[in-house]
């Protein structure tokens, strides 16, 4: 599932819009900014030491605010490097700490998308899905909705549908999702690829194996063609995501040749 493929592309993360560079200052900006570059570069734990220099810096000048969305970082972090256990402490405390201003406020539909996100990693969509259900309400009933947070929120609670075998909801979300998109960054945006692989899913999910190749394809023809460096797992995802639509529709070399490079693009995270 392509949960987070390329999502930083688009505005710098879900982190925009949070105002966190406003709330922060010196030292813990640099923190913060190098740790977040680190992670996204796949070195986790040289991001881990400079989000918790951060973390410290924002406690000790009494930041709520900012400790709670350092905390997101580091939920994140340890996310993607595979300490789900962790992941959830930290999201955890900082759902607990953050005093949101408003029920759409990004910082706080930031940590329960990504808390919603790991619950998925984990195979808990039923604990996902009202997380995603109460962030995509408030974020409905703000006054001038961020699409891209609404987009996100789509993408997510339609794979958690998929995921508990629901197939009445999702297609609508995602092509909601993917106009929303397409309005705001034009058909080929590298952002698209997480409403195209999930499409794909879905269809994939239905049975109609033959109509999740063009959105699986096109995903994958996005990300072919950005000249944007690519984290090697998400790119293994999506070449995970294309194989096996094409093993379902019989294109038996295509797929061996897509698994291998999911493969390899693998072991090389390892």
């Amino acid at each position: 599932m392509c949960l987070k493929l390329l999502l930083f592309l688009c505005g710098g993360a879900l982190l925009a819009g949070s105002a966190l560079g406003a709330a922060t200052q010196g030292d813990t900006n640099d923190n913060l900014a190098e740790g977040r570059q680190l992670s996204r570069e796949g070195r986790y734990a040289e991001a881990r030491v400079r989000l918790a220099a951060a973390l410290r810096n924002a406690q000790r000048d009494s930041d709520t605010r900012s400790v709670a969305m350092i905390l997101d970082c580091l939920g994140v972090n340890e996310e993607d490097s595979g300490d789900y256990r962790q992941a959830e402490t930290y999201l955890n405390h900082g759902l607990s700490t953050i005093h949101p201003y408003s029920p759409d406020d990004p910082a706080l539909i930031n940590l329960q998308t990504h808390l919603a996100e790991l619950y998925m990693a984990e195979m808990r969509p039923e604990d996902a899905e009202p997380l995603l259900r109460r962030t995509l309400g408030a974020l409905r009933r703000a006054a001038s909705p961020h699409w891209l947070l609404v987009a996100r929120a789509e993408e997510d609670l339609a794979l958690t549908d998929v995921m508990q075998h629901r197939y009445d909801e999702p297609e609508k979300l995602l092509r909601h999702s993917q106009g929303l998109i397409e309005g705001q960054l034009g058909p080929a945006n590298p952002r698209l690829t997480n409403s195209l692989f999930a499409f794909a899913a879905l269809l994939t999910a239905e049975h109609r194996y033959a109509e999740a190749v063009a959105p699986a394809e096109r995903g994958w023809q996005i990300l072919h063609g950005t000249n944007l460096s690519l984290a090697k797992a998400d790119l293994a995802t999506a070449c995970t995501a294309l194989s096996t639509v094409y093993f379902r529709v019989g294109r038996t070399e295509e797929a061996l040749s897509f698994a291998r490079q999911a493969v390899d693009l693998a072991e090389a995270v390892v």
